[in-house]
């Protein structure tokens, strides 16, 4: 009888790589690799350390913006849009995070430079925490919505043309809405990403104080 083939970690996480978080899963790992799901589980015992294999690996590899001593609210700014190209540019990277985050030292070093930053602006942990995890998951809620319109869309194939022009007809039959259509037809996606994260963060940084107050 031929003796099951040998697999390692490293090979494990190499396949995961290569399948991305999006499509990953015990049973493609497994396909890839050319073993059984039970020679997988010898390594990692279920989804979710398949799952922190890989993506703790690639924020490991992540580098936040550096503290270049600007205001908070621009550095706020510029964490929300380097957040957002990078779960852009690896699918699957957004749900990963908002999950469950942060699952090892690898990602917790991301959230530890993001707190220090508003220390160092003069905020205490309790209001740096808050105000920094609300403009990363704020980021990554607006990133899974943008990415499931997309696969909506797709998924609708021949049918989304009609789809999207049905909503937008329906936008020019009422009588105030349809006034303020022609404002943002000439504005793209980047704008509109500038306008929501310049929001986010001072509505942010305008209700931190209140944790302040709550301070024990």
């Amino acid at each position: 009888m031929a003796r099951p083939r040998t697999i390692s970690t490293e090979a494990i996480l190499e396949a995961g790589l290569a399948l991305g978080l999006a499509d990953l899963s015990v049973s493609a790992v497994a396909e890839r690799l050319g073993v059984t799901r039970t020679a997988i589980y010898r390594h990692v015992p279920g989804r979710a350390a398949l799952e922190t294999l890989v993506g703790e690996h690639l924020l490991g590899l992540a580098q936040p913006p550096p503290d270049r001593q600007q205001p908070l609210d621009a550095y706020l700014q510029e964490f929300g849009r380097w957040l957002r190209e990078l779960t852009r540019s690896t699918p699957g990277l957004a749900d990963y995070m908002v999950h469950l985050f942060p699952r090892s030292p690898a990602s917790g070093r991301l959230m530890e430079h993001a707190v220090a930053v508003a220390i160092g602006h003069g905020w205490s942990p309790p209001a740096a925490l808050y105000i920094t995890t609300t403009v990363a998951r704020s980021t990554l809620s607006l990133v899974r919505a943008e990415v499931e319109t997309e696969a909506y869309l797709r998924n609708l194939s021949a049918e989304a043309p009609d789809a999207v022009t049905r909503t937008e007809d329906t936008m020019r039959t009422l009588p105030l809405v349809s006034t303020a259509i022609p404002f943002f037809e000439g504005i793209d996606e980047e704008i509109r990403f500038e306008w929501y994260l310049r929001a986010i963060v001072a509505g942010t940084l305008v209700v931190a104080p209140d944790l302040e107050d709550h301070a024990p």
